[in-house]
């Protein structure tokens, strides 16, 4: 009944008034807009929710192809936390796209990217490393910063570097030679990065 009374009220309005009619339209326009915008949050690329009706693989590809920017919402989250999964194939998949987010990185997202790659290389260091072989020195100087800004978050003293260098180092037990060697560089990148984080503060 109400919204059969203001219809009326808009058609007798926009009669009256004939050069209202315009902005009578602009009004109901703009309030379906604004509908819009806040009951499809699965489709806002500003909404924590944007693409969680699809499926994360789905996503990951969009994101590979540039079709959508990664931003600080589940998706991209989800993509992210991919990349120490149990699962060996999840790892080899989500590990392209999480250098694709890396490189997009920016603002609040920038200051999630070390979390989940300092689990991956904790979990996975002979893995890591041997993905490194196929990174540039500027990606590697970058990845070392992000894990070195998690550092300085959760050790940030020298005994907290060896005591993390340790237990990669442990971890990587079954490595050779060469991997220890390009680990314990890139570890030295990673508390080269957390010095300096320290020394900005």
């Amino acid at each position: 009944m109400k919204r059969l009374i203001l219809i009326l009220s808009l058609f007798t309005l926009s009669c009256n008034y004939p050069n209202n009619n315009k902005a009578v339209q602009q009004i109901i326009s703009s309030k379906n807009k604004d509908t819009l915008k806040t009951s499809d949050t699965l489709r806002d690329p500003n909404s924590y929710s944007f693409l969680t009706n699809l499926p994360i693989r789905q996503v990951a590809n969009l994101i590979l192809i540039d079709s959508i920017k990664p931003s600080d919402n589940k998706v991209t989250f989800d993509c992210m936390d991919s990349i120490h999964s149990s699962n060996i194939d999840s790892r080899n998949f989500y590990f392209p796209v999480f250098l694709k987010i890396v490189d997009k990185a920016d603002g609040a997202l920038a200051e999630t990217v070390g979390e989940p790659l300092q689990i991956y290389v904790e979990k996975f260091p002979k893995e890591f490393i041997e993905r490194a072989n196929n990174l540039s020195d500027e990606q590697l100087q970058s990845l070392a910063s992000f894990i070195g800004f998690e550092l300085y978050n959760d050790y940030d003293t020298e005994k907290g570097d060896i005591e993390w260098r340790d237990k990669i180092l442990k971890k990587c037990s079954d490595c050779n030679s060469i991997q220890l060697h390009k680990l314990k560089q890139f570890i030295e990148l990673v508390i080269a990065a957390r010095i300096r984080i320290g020394n900005s503060k």
